[in-house]
């Protein structure tokens, strides 16, 4: 199984903390923008490196914006 991001909670997490792009979204965590990229677009699940970044910027539950989805 692999990890998603729940897109509407990311965006909503995006805009709360005064980001509007996914390029600046993968600036501030320290991701390239590539595979922030293929992760919003379902090409590739996400990683623990990209998850512990997205968790530990945002300070939430991995509940709250990932979900787990057959491969």
């Amino acid at each position: 199984m692999k990890v998603r991001l729940k897109p509407d909670a990311i965006k909503e997490l995006m805009l709360k903390n005064g980001i509007f792009s996914w390029s600046e979204l993968s600036r501030r965590i320290g991701v390239d923008e590539s595979t922030i990229s293929l992760i919003r677009r379902g090409k590739r699940g996400v990683g623990q490196k990209v998850r512990k970044r997205i968790l530990d910027y945002f300070q939430v539950s991995p509940e709250e914006v990932f979900y787990f989805a057959p491969e």
